[in-house]
Protein backbone atom coordinates (compact mmCIF):
# COMPACT_ATOMS: atom_id res chain seq x y z
CA UNK A 1 0.00 0.00 0.00
CA UNK A 2 2.92 2.16 0.95
CA UNK A 3 4.28 1.82 -2.26
CA UNK A 4 1.26 2.75 -4.18
CA UNK A 5 0.68 5.66 -2.41
CA UNK A 6 4.00 6.88 -3.08
CA UNK A 7 3.70 6.28 -7.00
CA UNK A 8 0.14 8.18 -6.85
CA UNK A 9 1.46 11.39 -5.00
CA UNK A 10 3.97 11.37 -7.68
CA UNK A 11 1.45 11.28 -10.36
CA UNK A 12 0.38 14.53 -8.76
CA UNK A 13 3.01 16.19 -10.31
CA UNK A 14 4.89 14.41 -13.30
CA UNK A 15 8.39 15.10 -13.71
CA UNK A 16 7.52 15.64 -17.38
CA UNK A 17 8.57 18.17 -19.52
CA UNK A 18 7.03 21.57 -19.62
CA UNK A 19 6.84 21.66 -23.65
CA UNK A 20 5.00 18.32 -23.83
CA UNK A 21 1.12 18.95 -24.50
CA UNK A 22 -1.48 17.95 -22.23
CA UNK A 23 -2.25 14.79 -24.02
CA UNK A 24 1.28 13.93 -23.68
CA UNK A 25 1.34 14.45 -20.04
CA UNK A 26 -2.21 12.19 -19.86
CA UNK A 27 -0.79 9.38 -21.69
CA UNK A 28 2.07 9.26 -19.79
CA UNK A 29 -0.02 9.38 -16.95
CA UNK A 30 -2.26 6.56 -17.97
CA UNK A 31 1.19 4.12 -18.65
CA UNK A 32 2.42 4.69 -15.16
CA UNK A 33 -0.78 3.99 -13.63
CA UNK A 34 -0.89 0.43 -11.57
CA UNK A 35 -3.54 -2.14 -12.46
CA UNK A 36 -5.06 -1.51 -9.03
CA UNK A 37 -6.84 1.85 -8.90
CA UNK A 38 -7.51 1.56 -5.69
CA UNK A 39 -4.08 2.29 -4.52
CA UNK A 40 -4.18 5.68 -6.35
CA UNK A 41 -5.12 8.84 -3.83
CA UNK A 42 -8.40 11.00 -4.69
CA UNK A 43 -5.64 14.24 -5.58
CA UNK A 44 -4.08 12.16 -8.06
CA UNK A 45 -7.30 10.79 -9.98
CA UNK A 46 -8.55 14.20 -9.22
CA UNK A 47 -5.58 15.86 -11.53
CA UNK A 48 -5.65 13.37 -13.90
CA UNK A 49 -9.30 13.63 -14.98
CA UNK A 50 -8.61 17.37 -14.92
CA UNK A 51 -5.67 17.44 -17.82
CA UNK A 52 -8.26 14.91 -19.94
CA UNK A 53 -10.87 17.67 -19.83
CA UNK A 54 -8.50 19.86 -20.87
CA UNK A 55 -7.43 17.49 -23.42
CA UNK A 56 -10.97 17.50 -24.63
CA UNK A 57 -10.95 20.54 -25.00
CA UNK A 58 -8.16 21.08 -26.65
CA UNK A 59 -9.33 18.65 -29.11
CA UNK A 60 -12.56 20.11 -29.90
CA UNK A 61 -10.88 23.32 -30.65
CA UNK A 62 -8.21 21.25 -32.93
CA UNK A 63 -11.46 20.02 -34.47
CA UNK A 64 -13.02 23.33 -34.91
CA UNK A 65 -9.67 25.05 -36.35
CA UNK A 66 -9.07 22.08 -38.81
CA UNK A 67 -13.23 22.59 -40.16
CA UNK A 68 -13.07 26.09 -40.11
CA UNK A 69 -10.03 25.47 -42.56
CA UNK A 70 -11.68 22.85 -44.76
CA UNK A 71 -14.23 24.91 -45.02
CA UNK A 72 -11.93 27.73 -46.16
CA UNK A 73 -10.18 25.59 -48.55
CA UNK A 74 -13.75 24.26 -50.23
CA UNK A 75 -14.87 28.07 -50.43
CA UNK A 76 -11.31 29.12 -52.12
CA UNK A 77 -11.33 25.54 -54.51
CA UNK A 78 -14.97 26.76 -55.50
CA UNK A 79 -14.45 30.55 -56.35
CA UNK A 80 -11.11 28.65 -58.51
CA UNK A 81 -13.39 26.59 -59.98
CA UNK A 82 -15.89 29.73 -60.85
CA UNK A 83 -12.77 31.52 -62.04
CA UNK A 84 -11.71 28.78 -64.02
CA UNK A 85 -15.09 27.92 -65.51
CA UNK A 86 -16.37 31.41 -66.36
CA UNK A 87 -12.98 33.13 -67.62
CA UNK A 88 -13.21 34.55 -71.21
CA UNK A 89 -10.58 32.60 -72.60
CA UNK A 90 -11.07 28.53 -72.69
CA UNK A 91 -7.95 26.66 -70.84
CA UNK A 92 -7.61 23.08 -71.47
CA UNK A 93 -4.86 20.39 -70.55
CA UNK A 94 -3.38 17.86 -73.06
CA UNK A 95 -1.74 15.24 -71.67
CA UNK A 96 1.90 13.14 -74.00
CA UNK A 97 -0.92 11.37 -75.88
CA UNK A 98 -2.43 14.78 -77.17
CA UNK A 99 -5.78 13.70 -74.89
CA UNK A 100 -7.97 16.36 -73.45
CA UNK A 101 -7.27 15.71 -69.91
CA UNK A 102 -9.73 18.82 -68.80
CA UNK A 103 -11.25 21.75 -70.36
CA UNK A 104 -13.41 24.65 -68.97
CA UNK A 105 -16.76 25.76 -69.51
CA UNK A 106 -15.58 28.50 -72.10
CA UNK A 107 -13.52 25.65 -73.83
CA UNK A 108 -16.59 23.80 -74.00
CA UNK A 109 -18.83 26.73 -75.25
CA UNK A 110 -16.00 27.29 -78.06
CA UNK A 111 -15.95 24.19 -79.25
CA UNK A 112 -19.55 23.72 -79.31
CA UNK A 113 -19.78 20.20 -76.86
CA UNK A 114 -20.14 19.43 -73.44
CA UNK A 115 -17.28 19.01 -70.94
CA UNK A 116 -17.76 15.62 -70.47
CA UNK A 117 -17.46 15.02 -74.04
CA UNK A 118 -14.07 16.44 -74.69
CA UNK A 119 -12.41 14.78 -71.69
CA UNK A 120 -10.28 11.71 -73.17
CA UNK A 121 -10.75 13.18 -76.80
CA UNK A 122 -7.49 13.89 -79.21
CA UNK A 123 -7.51 17.17 -79.98
CA UNK A 124 -6.45 16.39 -83.11
CA UNK A 125 -10.49 15.30 -83.60
CA UNK A 126 -10.84 19.24 -82.99
CA UNK A 127 -8.18 20.54 -85.04
CA UNK A 128 -8.70 20.92 -89.54
CA UNK A 129 -7.00 18.50 -91.46
CA UNK A 130 -5.02 21.17 -93.46
CA UNK A 131 -3.87 22.73 -90.09
CA UNK A 132 -2.73 19.34 -88.00
CA UNK A 133 0.83 19.52 -89.00
CA UNK A 134 1.15 23.20 -88.08
CA UNK A 135 -0.25 22.11 -84.32
CA UNK A 136 2.05 19.09 -84.74
CA UNK A 137 5.27 21.14 -85.25
CA UNK A 138 3.72 23.66 -82.36
CA UNK A 139 3.47 21.44 -79.53
CA UNK A 140 6.76 20.04 -80.66
CA UNK A 141 8.32 23.24 -80.35
CA UNK A 142 6.94 24.03 -77.02
CA UNK A 143 8.32 20.30 -75.58
CA UNK A 144 11.51 21.12 -76.92
CA UNK A 145 12.13 24.85 -75.71
CA UNK A 146 10.25 24.34 -72.57
CA UNK A 147 9.15 28.32 -72.98
CA UNK A 148 5.44 29.57 -74.11
CA UNK A 149 4.66 29.72 -77.63
CA UNK A 150 1.81 30.84 -79.31
CA UNK A 151 0.06 30.06 -82.84
CA UNK A 152 -3.39 30.92 -85.00
CA UNK A 153 -5.08 27.63 -86.78
CA UNK A 154 -7.65 26.55 -87.92
CA UNK A 155 -10.63 24.13 -85.35
CA UNK A 156 -13.72 22.67 -85.64
CA UNK A 157 -16.47 22.80 -83.59
CA UNK A 158 -18.26 19.73 -82.64
CA UNK A 159 -20.75 20.49 -85.75
CA UNK A 160 -17.33 20.41 -87.97
CA UNK A 161 -17.76 24.20 -88.48
CA UNK A 162 -14.23 25.19 -88.91
CA UNK A 163 -13.28 28.86 -87.07
CA UNK A 164 -9.91 30.25 -86.25
CA UNK A 165 -8.27 30.16 -82.76
CA UNK A 166 -5.20 31.61 -81.31
CA UNK A 167 -3.36 28.86 -78.72
CA UNK A 168 -1.00 30.12 -76.35
CA UNK A 169 0.23 27.20 -74.41
CA UNK A 170 3.43 26.27 -71.88
CA UNK A 171 4.56 22.74 -71.27
CA UNK A 172 4.32 21.29 -67.62
CA UNK A 173 5.09 17.90 -66.35
CA UNK A 174 2.18 15.76 -65.25
CA UNK A 175 1.77 14.21 -61.92
CA UNK A 176 3.85 11.22 -63.69
CA UNK A 177 6.81 13.59 -64.88
CA UNK A 178 5.57 13.53 -68.89
CA UNK A 179 4.79 16.14 -70.85
CA UNK A 180 1.60 17.90 -70.44
CA UNK A 181 0.04 21.43 -72.19
CA UNK A 182 -1.46 23.89 -70.48
CA UNK A 183 -3.20 26.11 -73.42
CA UNK A 184 -5.70 29.26 -73.55
CA UNK A 185 -7.84 28.80 -76.18
CA UNK A 186 -9.45 32.11 -77.81
CA UNK A 187 -11.76 32.14 -80.71
CA UNK A 188 -10.28 34.82 -83.28
CA UNK A 189 -12.48 34.52 -86.14
CA UNK A 190 -14.23 38.06 -86.25
CA UNK A 191 -10.56 39.51 -85.54
CA UNK A 192 -9.68 37.29 -88.45
CA UNK A 193 -12.57 38.25 -90.98
CA UNK A 194 -11.82 42.18 -90.36
CA UNK A 195 -8.01 41.48 -91.32
CA UNK A 196 -9.53 39.69 -94.17
CA UNK A 197 -11.52 42.61 -94.89
CA UNK A 198 -9.16 44.89 -94.37
CA UNK A 199 -6.56 42.81 -96.95
CA UNK A 200 -9.33 42.84 -99.48
CA UNK A 201 -9.99 46.79 -98.73
CA UNK A 202 -6.23 47.33 -99.13
CA UNK A 203 -5.95 45.59 -102.34
CA UNK A 204 -9.02 47.29 -104.06
CA UNK A 205 -7.39 50.56 -102.58
CA UNK A 206 -4.08 49.60 -104.13
CA UNK A 207 -5.90 49.16 -107.60
CA UNK A 208 -7.72 52.58 -107.48
CA UNK A 209 -4.06 53.56 -106.55
CA UNK A 210 -2.58 52.34 -109.37
CA UNK A 211 -5.14 52.73 -111.64
CA UNK A 212 -5.22 56.45 -110.83
CA UNK A 213 -1.46 56.47 -111.01
CA UNK A 214 -1.54 55.43 -114.46
CA UNK A 215 -4.27 58.02 -115.69
CA UNK A 216 -2.19 60.51 -114.01
CA UNK A 217 1.22 59.12 -115.71
CA UNK A 218 -1.21 59.14 -119.00
CA UNK A 219 -2.50 62.94 -118.64
CA UNK A 220 1.21 63.91 -116.82
CA UNK A 221 2.21 62.84 -120.52
CA UNK A 222 -0.23 64.79 -122.68
CA UNK A 223 0.21 68.05 -120.89
CA UNK A 224 3.80 67.45 -120.91
CA UNK A 225 3.99 66.95 -124.51
CA UNK A 226 0.87 69.80 -125.24
CA UNK A 227 3.41 71.85 -123.15
CA UNK A 228 6.33 70.84 -125.33
CA UNK A 229 4.33 71.36 -128.50
CA UNK A 230 3.43 75.22 -126.54
CA UNK A 231 6.85 75.73 -125.97
CA UNK A 232 8.56 74.80 -129.36
CA UNK A 233 5.28 77.02 -131.13
CA UNK A 234 6.72 80.00 -128.78
CA UNK A 235 9.81 79.30 -129.97
CA UNK A 236 9.36 79.13 -133.48
CA UNK A 237 6.93 81.82 -133.66
CA UNK A 238 9.74 83.98 -131.42
CA UNK A 239 11.80 83.38 -134.50
CA UNK A 240 9.80 83.71 -136.50
CA UNK A 241 8.65 87.61 -135.01
CA UNK A 242 12.11 88.53 -134.34
CA UNK A 243 13.75 88.02 -137.78
CA UNK A 244 11.70 90.25 -139.69
CA UNK A 245 11.71 92.49 -136.31
CA UNK A 246 15.31 92.75 -136.90
CA UNK A 247 14.93 93.86 -140.91
CA UNK A 248 12.33 96.76 -139.43
CA UNK A 249 14.93 97.96 -136.87
CA UNK A 250 17.98 97.93 -139.38
CA UNK A 251 15.83 99.93 -141.95
CA UNK A 252 14.55 102.48 -139.44
CA UNK A 253 18.09 102.85 -138.46
CA UNK A 254 19.28 103.55 -142.08
CA UNK A 255 15.98 105.50 -142.61
CA UNK A 256 17.25 108.05 -139.61
CA UNK A 257 20.11 108.80 -141.11
CA UNK A 258 18.79 109.47 -144.29
CA UNK A 259 15.98 111.89 -142.38
CA UNK A 260 16.22 115.70 -142.53
CA UNK A 261 12.95 116.79 -142.09
CA UNK A 262 12.29 116.77 -138.18
CA UNK A 263 8.78 115.61 -138.11
CA UNK A 264 10.23 112.33 -139.59
CA UNK A 265 12.96 111.60 -137.97
CA UNK A 266 10.60 111.78 -134.41
CA UNK A 267 8.49 109.08 -136.31
CA UNK A 268 11.33 107.18 -136.91
CA UNK A 269 12.54 107.35 -133.45
CA UNK A 270 8.52 106.13 -131.98
CA UNK A 271 8.88 103.34 -134.52
CA UNK A 272 12.39 102.34 -133.13
CA UNK A 273 11.23 102.47 -129.89
CA UNK A 274 8.28 100.81 -130.08
CA UNK A 275 9.80 97.91 -132.13
CA UNK A 276 13.18 97.74 -129.25
CA UNK A 277 9.84 97.12 -127.04
CA UNK A 278 8.44 94.43 -129.23
CA UNK A 279 12.04 92.83 -129.35
CA UNK A 280 12.17 92.53 -125.28
CA UNK A 281 8.80 91.14 -125.10
CA UNK A 282 9.76 88.48 -127.73
CA UNK A 283 13.17 88.11 -126.52
CA UNK A 284 11.09 87.42 -122.80
CA UNK A 285 8.79 85.09 -124.13
CA UNK A 286 11.69 83.15 -125.94
CA UNK A 287 13.36 83.11 -122.39
CA UNK A 288 10.23 81.35 -120.90
CA UNK A 289 9.50 78.75 -123.55
CA UNK A 290 13.65 77.80 -123.14
CA UNK A 291 13.36 77.81 -119.32
CA UNK A 292 9.43 75.59 -118.91
CA UNK A 293 11.21 73.46 -122.10
CA UNK A 294 14.67 72.93 -119.78
CA UNK A 295 16.67 74.35 -122.49
CA UNK A 296 18.23 77.35 -121.41
CA UNK A 297 21.89 76.87 -120.40
CA UNK A 298 24.34 79.28 -118.24
CA UNK A 299 27.12 80.02 -119.97
CA UNK A 300 30.51 80.11 -117.47
CA UNK A 301 33.34 82.50 -118.34
CA UNK A 302 35.37 85.25 -115.91
CA UNK A 303 34.06 88.93 -115.83
CA UNK A 304 33.62 91.73 -113.11
CA UNK A 305 30.99 93.10 -111.23
CA UNK A 306 32.37 96.37 -112.70
CA UNK A 307 32.00 95.30 -115.86
CA UNK A 308 28.39 94.37 -115.65
CA UNK A 309 27.28 97.08 -113.49
CA UNK A 310 28.58 99.52 -115.93
CA UNK A 311 26.96 98.04 -118.71
CA UNK A 312 23.70 98.40 -116.55
CA UNK A 313 23.60 102.29 -115.89
CA UNK A 314 24.70 102.85 -119.05
CA UNK A 315 21.41 100.77 -120.44
CA UNK A 316 19.14 102.50 -117.44
CA UNK A 317 20.84 106.18 -116.64
CA UNK A 318 19.23 107.62 -119.51
CA UNK A 319 16.06 106.46 -118.97
CA UNK A 320 16.14 107.27 -115.10
CA UNK A 321 17.44 110.88 -116.32
CA UNK A 322 14.34 111.36 -118.71
CA UNK A 323 12.15 110.84 -115.69
CA UNK A 324 14.60 112.86 -113.04
CA UNK A 325 15.57 109.79 -110.96
CA UNK A 326 19.23 109.57 -109.29
CA UNK A 327 20.41 105.84 -110.23
CA UNK A 328 23.31 105.05 -107.60
CA UNK A 329 25.41 102.09 -107.80
CA UNK A 330 26.99 100.90 -104.82
CA UNK A 331 29.33 97.90 -104.23
CA UNK A 332 32.86 97.82 -102.94
CA UNK A 333 36.08 98.73 -105.33
CA UNK A 334 37.83 95.42 -104.08
CA UNK A 335 34.68 93.05 -104.63
CA UNK A 336 33.72 95.39 -108.21
CA UNK A 337 37.25 94.47 -109.69
CA UNK A 338 37.72 90.61 -107.97
CA UNK A 339 37.58 88.35 -111.04
CA UNK A 340 34.31 86.13 -110.98
CA UNK A 341 32.86 82.96 -113.24
CA UNK A 342 29.56 81.94 -113.95
CA UNK A 343 26.98 83.91 -116.46
CA UNK A 344 27.31 87.77 -116.92
CA UNK A 345 24.97 88.16 -119.34
CA UNK A 346 22.12 86.42 -117.45
CA UNK A 347 23.41 88.24 -114.33
CA UNK A 348 22.66 91.74 -116.11
CA UNK A 349 19.61 90.44 -117.33
CA UNK A 350 17.89 90.23 -113.92
CA UNK A 351 19.55 93.07 -112.87
CA UNK A 352 18.36 95.17 -116.35
CA UNK A 353 14.82 93.38 -115.41
CA UNK A 354 14.93 94.37 -111.76
CA UNK A 355 16.10 97.79 -112.13
CA UNK A 356 14.05 98.73 -115.35
CA UNK A 357 10.64 97.93 -112.94
CA UNK A 358 11.95 100.42 -110.10
CA UNK A 359 12.37 103.62 -112.56
CA UNK A 360 9.06 102.40 -114.52
CA UNK A 361 7.01 102.68 -110.85
CA UNK A 362 8.92 105.61 -109.35
CA UNK A 363 7.70 108.92 -110.16
CA UNK A 364 10.12 110.87 -108.35
CA UNK A 365 13.13 109.87 -106.05
CA UNK A 366 16.05 107.64 -106.23
CA UNK A 367 16.47 104.22 -107.33
CA UNK A 368 19.67 102.21 -105.93
CA UNK A 369 21.68 99.21 -106.92
CA UNK A 370 23.79 97.93 -104.33
CA UNK A 371 25.77 94.88 -104.31
CA UNK A 372 27.25 92.66 -100.87
CA UNK A 373 28.95 89.79 -99.99
CA UNK A 374 26.95 87.67 -98.51
CA UNK A 375 29.23 84.57 -97.98
CA UNK A 376 32.60 83.96 -99.03
CA UNK A 377 33.72 80.38 -99.80
CA UNK A 378 37.42 78.77 -100.79
CA UNK A 379 36.23 78.11 -104.24
CA UNK A 380 32.76 80.52 -104.28
CA UNK A 381 30.97 83.73 -103.38
CA UNK A 382 27.70 84.11 -102.51
CA UNK A 383 26.51 87.78 -103.59
CA UNK A 384 23.61 89.49 -102.21
CA UNK A 385 21.89 92.15 -105.35
CA UNK A 386 19.30 94.96 -103.64
CA UNK A 387 17.70 97.29 -105.65
CA UNK A 388 15.88 99.80 -103.89
CA UNK A 389 13.53 102.54 -104.91
CA UNK A 390 11.26 105.38 -103.62
CA UNK A 391 8.08 104.17 -106.26
CA UNK A 392 4.31 103.51 -105.63
CA UNK A 393 5.24 100.08 -103.49
CA UNK A 394 3.41 96.97 -103.42
CA UNK A 395 0.38 95.34 -101.11
CA UNK A 396 1.59 92.42 -99.45
CA UNK A 397 -1.42 90.54 -101.50
CA UNK A 398 0.04 92.04 -104.75
CA UNK A 399 3.71 90.45 -103.51
CA UNK A 400 2.35 86.29 -103.42
CA UNK A 401 1.63 86.80 -107.11
CA UNK A 402 4.90 89.09 -108.26
CA UNK A 403 7.15 86.33 -109.68
CA UNK A 404 4.97 84.07 -111.20
CA UNK A 405 4.43 84.39 -115.08
CA UNK A 406 2.30 86.39 -117.25
CA UNK A 407 1.23 88.48 -113.30
CA UNK A 408 1.79 92.42 -112.41
CA UNK A 409 0.94 93.38 -109.17
CA UNK A 410 -2.24 94.93 -110.25
CA UNK A 411 -3.85 93.96 -113.52
CA UNK A 412 -4.26 97.93 -114.28
CA UNK A 413 -0.86 98.36 -114.05
CA UNK A 414 -0.28 96.81 -117.86
CA UNK A 415 -2.59 99.56 -119.16
CA UNK A 416 -0.64 102.50 -117.12
CA UNK A 417 3.08 101.36 -117.56
CA UNK A 418 3.20 99.10 -119.81
CA UNK A 419 4.63 95.03 -119.85
CA UNK A 420 3.67 91.23 -119.79
CA UNK A 421 4.71 90.41 -116.15
CA UNK A 422 7.06 88.34 -117.55
CA UNK A 423 10.80 89.97 -116.12
CA UNK A 424 10.48 89.21 -112.60
CA UNK A 425 9.43 85.52 -113.17
CA UNK A 426 12.53 84.94 -115.38
CA UNK A 427 14.47 86.47 -113.51
CA UNK A 428 13.09 84.09 -110.39
CA UNK A 429 14.01 81.09 -112.66
CA UNK A 430 17.70 82.29 -113.53
CA UNK A 431 18.31 83.37 -110.00
CA UNK A 432 17.65 79.62 -108.68
CA UNK A 433 19.65 78.10 -111.29
CA UNK A 434 22.47 80.40 -110.10
CA UNK A 435 22.01 78.80 -106.65
CA UNK A 436 20.03 81.81 -105.04
CA UNK A 437 16.71 83.20 -104.20
CA UNK A 438 14.87 86.38 -104.87
CA UNK A 439 12.64 88.48 -103.09
CA UNK A 440 11.20 91.36 -102.15
CA UNK A 441 10.06 94.16 -99.11
CA UNK A 442 7.62 96.05 -99.48
CA UNK A 443 4.95 98.91 -98.41
CA UNK A 444 2.39 100.34 -100.62
CA UNK A 445 2.95 104.02 -101.20
CA UNK A 446 6.28 103.56 -99.65
CA UNK A 447 8.97 102.34 -102.27
CA UNK A 448 10.24 98.69 -102.57
CA UNK A 449 13.17 96.58 -102.16
CA UNK A 450 14.17 93.73 -104.47
CA UNK A 451 16.61 91.53 -103.59
CA UNK A 452 18.62 88.59 -104.71
CA UNK A 453 21.17 86.02 -104.06
CA UNK A 454 23.45 84.43 -106.47
CA UNK A 455 26.61 81.91 -106.49
CA UNK A 456 29.49 82.98 -108.13
CA UNK A 457 32.77 80.88 -108.66
CA UNK A 458 36.48 82.41 -108.59
CA UNK A 459 37.46 83.39 -111.13
CA UNK A 460 41.40 82.19 -112.55
CA UNK A 461 42.80 85.98 -112.09
CA UNK A 462 42.10 89.07 -110.63
CA UNK A 463 41.62 91.98 -112.52
CA UNK A 464 43.83 95.15 -112.10
CA UNK A 465 41.99 98.14 -110.44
Amino acid sequence: MNRLAHLAEKRVTPPLSAGLTLRQRAEASLRELPDDFEAVSPTALRQMFHDLRVHQVELEMQNEELRQTQLALDTARARYFDFYDLAPVGYLTLNEHGLIEQANLTTAAILGATRDALVKQPISHFILKEDQEIFYCYRHQIIETQQQQSCDLRLLKAGGTPFWARLEAIAVPDGTGAPALRIVLRDISARKQIETELEQHRHHLESLVASRTSSLLIAKEVAETANRAKSTFLANMSHELRTPMNGIMGMTVLAQRRATDPKQIDYLAKVTQSAEHLLAIINDILDVTKLEAERLSLEQADFTLDSVLKNLDRLMGPKAAEKGLKLSLDVASELANQVLRGDPLRLGQILLNITNNAIKFTAAGAVSVRVQLAEEGPIDLLLRFEVQDSGIGISTEEQKRLFTAFEQGDGSMTRKYGGIGLELAISKRLVQMMGGNIGVDSQLGAGSLFWFTIRLGRGAARASP
